[in-house]
C-alpha cells in the first residue's frame, strides 16, 4: 500500500533500498521546482512516516489531497500519521479512505484494531510510568469494597487521556462483582497551572487529549457506566450530592490551594465506609522541609533539600492538613471514611491487578518491586 508509483527518481531508488533519510533530500529537492508533484509528494510522504517525521507526513498528505482528495492510500498514510499523537483524526482518515474505496480489508482490520485498543500516543498519557506499582494499588481499593456494596461508584479527579481509568476498569471487571459506575471530571484544556510540559500542553490546547481520553472510554466493560464532566474540578464537584461515591481518587492541579479544595471536597462526598485516595504523595509531611515547601505551595514538582527527593509540595500539605498521617503505598495514598472519622488502610490482604494496558518492560518492573513488597497481599495479572 505505500508504493504509490513505479519511478526511476534518485529519491526512488533509495527508498528502495530502506535509505529513507537519504531519499527525503531526494524528493524534497525535487519538490523545491516542482511542489504540486502528486507522486513526489505521496513518496516523500512513505519516507517520513519510515523515519518517524509524522509532522512532515501529514503536511505532506494534506497537499497531496488538496489536490486529489480521492487518494486511499494517501488517507490510510494520514492516518498511519496521525496515529503518533492523534486518534480522533487517524479513525477520521481511515475512515475517509474505507469510504472512498470499501473493499480494502485491511483497512476494516486496522479500524477494527484500533478501536479496540487503548491509545496512549498523547504526550504523558502514560500516567504513572516514575512509580508503576501505583496502578496496582489502586485496584486493590477496589478489592478492599468487593464485599461492601452491591455497586460501586467512583470518581475520578484528573484524568487526563484515561490511563487511570483504564486502570479502574481493569480492577472492576476483574474484582468487583457487581456493576459500577466511573465519573472523570477534568477540563482537558491547557492548564493554568503549568503541571504539564509543552508537548502536553500543545496537546490539551488542540483537543487531543479529549480525543484520546473519548477513544479509552469506549473500552469500558459492559459493567462500567462511564461520564464525564468537562470542567475545573473547583466548578464542578461543588454540584455533585453529598456521600454519593464509595472511591475518589485525585490527582488533578498539584497545587496546595487546588489540592486542598479537591480533598475538602472528596470528604463531603465520600460515603460512609468509602475510601478517598490519591497520586503523587512522595513525601509525607513530617518527613520533609516544612518551611521549603510552605515557600514552594504554588510550585508542582521540586527536591526537598532536607531529603534530596523530588517530590509535589502542593499535595503533601494538602493531604497533611486534611488527614494527618495517611496510609501511603510508593506515592499512592488512602484513607477510610468511619462515621466522621477517616482511618488508615491496610493493603496487606488485599488483591491488586496488574494493568494490562501498560508495556511489557513496565509490567516487569512492578512484578520485581512485588517481589519484596509486603504491601499488598496479592498480585494477579
Amino acid at each position: 500500500m505505500y508504493n504509490f508509483i513505479k519511478s526511476p527518481l534518485e529519491g526512488a531508488r533509495l527508498q528502495n533500498e530502506g535509505n529513507h533519510d537519504a531519499a527525503k533530500i531526494e524528493f524534497r529537492k525535487l519538490l523545491d521546482d516542482d511542489p504540486d508533484n502528486l507522486d513526489l509528494l505521496n513518496q516523500l510522504v512513505v519516507s517520513c512516516i519510515k523515519t518517524n517525521e509524522f509532522d512532515a507526513a501529514i503536511d505532506a498528505c494534506r497537499k497531496s489531497l488538496a489536490q486529489d482528495p480521492r487518494q486511499v492510500d494517501t488517507h490510510l498514510c494520514l492516518g498511519l500519521a496521525y496515529y503518533n499523537e492523534d486518534i480522533g483524526n487517524c479513525i477520521k482518515s481511515l475512515k475517509q479512505a474505507l469510504n472512498i474505496d470499501p473493499s480494502r480489508s485491511e483497512i476494516k482490520d486496522l479500524l477494527k484494531l484500533l478501536k479496540a485498543r487503548p491509545y496512549l500516543g498523547i504526550a504523558d498519557a502514560l500516567q504513572g510510568v516514575h512509580a508503576p506499582e501505583r496502578q496496582v494499588f489502586m485496584s486493590a481499593v477496589v478489592d478492599l469494597l468487593k464485599d461492601k456494596r452491591n455497586h460501586l461508584k467512583i470518581l475520578e479527579i484528573g484524568t487526563y487521556a484515561g490511563s487511570s481509568a483504564l486502570t479502574w476498569f481493569n480492577a472492576v471487571e476483574n474484582l468487583f462483582p457487581g456493576n459500577s459506575s466511573l465519573l472523570c471530571v477534568d477540563a482537558w484544556e491547557k492548564s493554568s497551572a503549568s503541571q504539564y510540559g509543552e508537548h502536553a500542553e500543545k496537546a490539551l490546547k488542540s483537543n487531543r487529549v479529549y480525543e484520546a481520553f473519548l477513544h479509552n472510554m469506549e473500552l469500558a466493560p459492559e459493567s462500567i457506566k462511564i461520564d464525564h464532566i468537562r470542567a475545573l474540578s473547583e466548578d464542578a464537584l461543588p454540584n455533585l450530592e453529598d456521600a454519593s461515591f464509595d472511591i475518589i481518587y485525585i490527582d488533578g492541579c498539584h497545587y496546595y490551594r487546588e489540592a486542598l479544595s479537591d480533598i475538602l471536597e472528596s470528604k463531603r462526598l465520600v460515603s460512609n465506609g468509602g475510601i478517598i485516595c490519591g497520586d503523587d504523595l512522595e513525601l509525607n509531611y513530617d518527613e520533609i522541609d516544612t518551611g521549603f515547601a510552605a515557600t514552594n505551595k504554588k510550585t508542582d514538582y521540586v527536591k526537598d533539600p532536607k531529603t534530596g527527593i523530588r517530590y509535589h509540595p502542593g499535595v503533601t500539605l494538602a493531604v497533611n492538613e486534611c488527614f494527618g498521617t495517611v496510609s501511603q503505598f510508593r506515592g499512592f495514598w488512602a484513607m477510610q471514611k468511619s462515621g466522621k472519622k477517616f482511618e488508615e488502610v491496610s493493603l496487606k490482604s488485599a488483591t491488586g491487578i496488574l494493568p494490562k494496558h501498560f508495556p511489557e518492560y513496565l509490567i516487569e518492573e512492578i512484578k520485581n518491586y512485588f517481589d519484596t513488597s509486603n504491601l499488598l497481599g496479592n498480585l494477579a495479572s
